[in-house]
């Protein structure tokens, strides 16, 4: 596994302290050559000395690098995307703008428990069946459903309004259809003995209700943060480090946990030593996972805060009478508020270098197949004495909990199933199919990349193959779970990440427009033009990066490239042109 991100932090502190030291010693050179600039500053009281070149390293490290430094990264996040993701925070300061917001409106310290704090901050992962499980003999799989309808060649899968009218489940477990003649169902008898498998998400987002949170959802939540059936939010793990050991089973994968899932402690004995039907005892102390309030990060914000406003009052003056709105001092402006989200995102939302796992009975059913999970710190089981209390919910206004537990037989060639809850055999005489083949997507190029960044991934046509049958058990990707009420202050966080982002974009306008008066004064054209295009194009490839993260689902690595490609050259522009003002006005001081 690659180096994790507090390498930077490290790395930050050392400079940091380095140039502390030096600023307090003086530089080597600082006192040899001093020549003044007398032409560039019209006060008695200040005189400009030639700018050296540590005096432009030092700009550029306490305005810009210390803000980089400052990003949060995402939890368990590896060495090599961090620090992608920290160049592009460093030239378009804006990128990391609704990551420090989804922070603030998660606001992980508020829960009730570190599971519940490490669940909001995507910090958990848990077991899932893929699309691809396939039943083994012996596999007892509950809450499945049942469904027996016909579909034509030229036909779409039907609603679930239509489902309802046209097939009707049997208290058996079995589905009778309604509008089928003699002849008809003598004629696809023969097809009605193949059971498909079907895997599907139990669990739904959350309805968002009330126009604030209808808002947040659009203008804050990036693809990372939105709430997403499990299999819309697989684990990468050439992404992320992971906590333990993990070696999956073939038909299973990891999937981030729901904010609003219940996480309860780890049970204190594993389903492989308990008897059938035990449950886990509550246990009588809360679970402690790793984690911390970065200390570091939190210096290099206040650090760029300080720093960034202290070039900002050095500003004023002859530097803003000679370069207008194009002054290098203002650029520091999309900087400050940027680390000032951050800070507030690291004050609410805890760290965590690793993800965790979370035990449920898909664990087990995978670990049974050979897969190898250990370090587990939480179940999304309930404990006996509360399971009774604890409202199952899975979709979005709750569960069907009539689902039936069925038993796959048979043999490695010829799969059967039954239903254990009814002890039915009207199962048996079916035969267990796949439900369909995987199809190579075609790839369009700019075309496949335009489709999926305006429709998204749910929008796009299902790369799987339609196909004709008549019976399908649908088997729950994830075992149930119990749905956990918003928080009472979601809707407070979600009202101030709102008001953030506003005066995150209208704050820059603002106090340039203060202090230049918009006034382009001396400035050449070079420098106007790089510095309101770093500005304003910044704060819109910044913004639209949350985005873009959709393109990759949870790799925002191509995101991150796209936007250094079509924006980049402005910003490196712009430092370039950043640099040649300093040289050019000189480092002015007070007597």
């Amino acid at each position: 596994m690659t180096a994790s991100p507090p390498h930077w932090n490290r790395l930050g502190l050392f400079i940091l302290t380095i140039a502390f030291l030096e600023s307090v010693h003086g530089w080597p050179a600082s006192a040899a050559g001093n020549v003044t600039i007398e032409s560039n500053n019209n006060d008695p009281k200040v005189h400009c000395d030639r700018t050296r070149w540590y005096d432009i390293c030092w700009f550029f490290f306490a305005n810009y690098i210390l803000h980089a430094l400052s990003v949060r990264s995402l939890p368990g996040e590896n060495f090599y995307l961090a620090t992608v993701f920290k160049l592009c925070c460093l030239l378009v300061p804006y990128t990391g703008l609704r990551r420090g917001l989804c922070l603030i409106s998660r606001a992980g310290n508020l829960a009730g428990n570190d599971l519940q704090a490490a669940a909001r901050a995507n910090a958990l992962c848990m077991v899932i069946r893929k699309p691809d499980w396939r039943p083994r003999i012996g596999d007892e799989v509950s809450g499945c459903q049942l469904e027996v309808h016909s579909l034509g060649a030229n036909d779409t899968p039907a609603s679930d309004a239509e489902k309802e009218s046209h097939c009707e489940l049997t208290s058996t477990g079995t589905a009778e259809s309604g509008s089928s003649g003699t002849s008809s169902e003598q004629g696809n008898r023969k097809d009605e003995k193949a059971l498909h498998i079907q895997v599907t998400d139990v669990y739904k987002p959350p309805l968002c209700r009330g126009l604030v949170n209808k808002l947040a959802e659009a203008l804050i939540e990036t693809y990372h943060f939105r709430s997403k059936t499990p299999t819309c939010s697989i684990v990468d793990h050439d992404s992320v480090k992971i906590q333990g050991r993990c070696e999956l089973s073939e038909g299973y994968a990891l999937a981030y946990v729901p904010a609003d899932m219940e996480v309860y402690p780890r049970n204190s004995f594993t389903s492989n030593n308990a008897s059938p039907g035990l449950l886990p005892q509550k246990p009588r102390s809360q679970t402690r996972l790793a984690s911390a309030h970065d200390f570091p990060r939190i210096l290099f914000s206040l650090t760029q805060t300080v720093s960034g406003a202290y070039a900002l009052y050095r500003a004023r003056g002859s530097q803003i009478e000679r370069y207008g709105f194009a002054a290098f001092g203002l650029t520091v402006l999309p900087f400050i508020v940027i680390s000032i989200l951050n800070l507030l995102g690291s004050l609410l939302t805890r760290e965590y270098e690793t993800i965790f796992l979370v035990h449920s009975s898909s664990m087990d059913e995978m670990t049974d197949r050979g897969g190898i999970l250990d370090g587990a710190v939480g179940s999304i089981h309930a404990p006996a004495e509360d399971e009774a209390q604890i409202p199952i919910g899975g979709g979005r206004e709750g569960m069907d909990t009539s689902g039936i537990n069925v038993i796959f037989g048979g043999s490695e060639d010829s799969l059967t199933c039954r239903d254990s809850t009814t002890q039915s055999d009207r199962l048996e005489s079916y035969s267990i199919q796949p439900w369909a083949t995987p199809m190579p997507a075609k790839r369009c190029g700019w075309r496949l990349f335009l489709s999926r960044l305006m429709l998204g991934p749910f929008q796009t046509p299902n790369p799987l193959q339609q196909v004709t049958v008549n019976s399908r058990i649908i088997i729950p990707s994830h075992p149930p779970f119990s749905r956990l009420p918003p928080p009472s202050s979601q809707i407070f966080m979600n009202m101030l990440s709102i008001i953030l982002l506003v005066i995150a974009f209208a704050t820059p306008y603002i106090v340039i427009g203060i202090l230049s008066g918009f006034k382009a004064n001396h400035a050449t054209g070079n420098q106007r033009t790089f510095t309101l295009n770093w500005l304003i194009s910044g704060q819109i490839s910044g913004y639209a990066i949350g985005n873009i993260e959709k393109l990759t689902k949870n790799n925002t690595l191509k995101g991150l490239i796209f936007v250094f490609v079509c924006y980049g050259s402005y910003c490196l522009g712009a430092l370039v042109v950043v640099a040649q003002e300093m040289i050019e006005f000189g480092t002015c001081k007070a007597d």
